[in-house]
């Protein structure tokens, strides 16, 4: 399992906490995807796309965006992916290019957006293949058009153009905030189950599983990966050992835990889902209120 990735940049781990913002509904409608966001439509059909209606608002962008597509080039990498990190509140922007961190101040006015007093850290890293693209399109002089953000699946895209339409670079947020908190379990592994104390916290911002079989405990390590949509893989699961006469409810959540390769929203209100690799539903949750037991 790839470990998980570490953000840079001091500013940005202060600020991450409550920054992804789903689009209200009254702001997404159907529209004709981008040749470059087609193959990550193609990758994640069961949700389909939607795009931003009108003009992109500070609304819209506020939050951590990691680079996706900058030139003509894709960013493949799951570790140190530069990122922009918007904060509407302040108008501060703060970034990494994949080596440097930076930080500096952004406006966004009629779908325009600039920057200004952009500073960067100056370290060496021969690998940061993007570091020079991205200082060129993130400095002072800079004024980038915004397009319609499209939300595909539970990740958002965003592309910045230049003042003549040609694509600069575009930007992913992954919103997978809507696992936040405490569930119930329902399914697992084709097990139906009715109990209350079989139960899954995510910690998205901590990237922790916390849980309970009915009997025993369970705590792990959750990675989303950048490349992929709604992905979610859960690692280094481990259980308390005390006895328990629920074996096959048990062995059912773990198998479907360490199985677990997608999440989405589920088809009610306050219900979610997990799936497998082949896209198979493999547990159903809903939202619990419940105050949440943790022992590491």
């Amino acid at each position: 399992m790839t470990k998980q990735k570490i953000l840079c940049g001091a500013f940005a781990l202060m600020l991450i906490a409550g920054s992804a913002m789903a689009m209200p509904a009254d702001k997404k409608k159907k529209g004709q995807l981008p040749e470059g966001l087609r193959q990550e439509a193609a990758n994640y059909t069961t949700v389909g796309y939607t795009q931003t209606a009108g003009i992109v608002s500070g609304e819209d962008i506020n939050g951590e965006w990691q680079l996706a597509t900058i030139g003509s080039k894709t960013v493949t990498e799951e570790d140190d992916v530069p990122y922009l990190f918007f904060d509407m509140k302040t108008g501060r922007l703060y970034a990494n290019n994949g080596c440097n961190t930076m930080n500096g101040y952004f406006k966004l006015e009629n779908g325009k957006l600039s920057f200004s007093h952009v500073a960067t850290t100056l370290m060496y890293c021969a690998d940061a293949k993007y570091e020079s693209a991205f200082n060129a399109a993130i400095n002072d002089e800079s004024q980038l058009n915004t397009t319609p953000i499209y939300r595909i699946g539970a990740d958002s895209f965003l592309t910045l153009t230049t003042t003549t339409g040609k694509p600069v670079m575009t930007l992913r947020k992954k919103n997978m905030e809507f696992l936040n908190g405490n569930w119930r379990i329902t399914m697992a592994d084709g097990v139906k189950i009715d109990d209350e104390e079989a139960t899954a916290f995510f910690d998205i911002r901590e990237l922790k599983l916390h849980g309970n079989t009915g009997c025993n405990f369970v705590n792990g390590t959750i990675y989303i990966d950048p490349q992929r949509p709604n992905a979610i893989d859960i690692s280094n699961m481990g259980i308390t050992r005390r006895g328990c006469p629920k074996t096959v409810q048990e062995r059912a959540i773990m198998v479907a835990l360490e199985s677990a390769y997608t999440a989405a929203e589920g088809s009610t209100p306050d219900t979610a889902v997990l799936m497998d690799k082949s896209g198979k539903t493999i547990m159903t949750l809903e939202r619990s209120n419940a105050p949440v037991e943790i022992e590491e």
